[in-house]
């Protein structure tokens, strides 16, 4: 990042094991994201211009939960079956060996299921140009960051406006400007 472009706000959000930096500038938000077992980093910028006003939220509950518990259910579920067949008396260990990831994985599926909120940040097509995910950030610092975006999406949005910016918006290009008319 410039040292021009100084940062308005900054806030953090950890998703186990990724952990993100979302800095808003004057013309960009910067998102940067690091993982600190394997040290893996990257950065993105999404320039104010590429980027849509509207701000929305999501809620959704068990987000990612119901692989696991599937997952769950087939393991223990075979555990329970060869526990109470003849299996069992043949091979002693099948019934214990299908439990233990039976139960690891009802483990994370379990602490999967919570509420999950979003705050998504849209680009001018409408796709989704990043998102912050609130249960593992400060929601006071998320508001506040929501509230420093619009402040800035409202000074890009003007600084772009002709009529604000003393031009006439019917007036012709100027000499070597090209015209948006088909010359064809």
């Amino acid at each position: 990042m410039n040292e021009t472009q100084k940062p308005i706000y900054t806030v953090k959000s950890r998703e186990w094991p990724w952990s993100y930096t979302f800095i808003l500038t004057e013309d960009a938000v910067v998102k940067k994201w690091t993982k600190p077992f394997d040290t893996a980093a990257g950065e993105c910028r999404y320039p104010m211009e590429e980027l849509s006003p509207q701000v929305t939220r999501q809620m959704e509950f068990g987000h990612g939960s119901h692989p696991f518990l599937r997952k769950a259910v087939m393991y223990l579920a075979g555990s329970a079956c060869v526990l109470f067949s003849d299996f069992n008396h043949r091979i002693p260990l099948l019934a214990p060996f299908l439990a233990v990831p039976g139960i690891w994985t009802l483990i994370l599926g379990a602490l999967r299921l919570r509420e999950y909120v979003w705050t998504i940040i849209h680009k001018k097509n409408g796709d989704r140009a990043f998102w912050i995910l609130h249960s593992k950030a400060n929601r006071a610092e998320v508001e506040a960051f929501e509230r420093q975006f619009a402040e800035a999406m409202s000074v890009c949005l003007s600084n772009k406006n002709p009529v604000i910016q003393g031009m006439n918006p019917t007036s012709e290009p100027a000499l070597g400007e090209s015209s948006s008319l088909n010359q064809g």
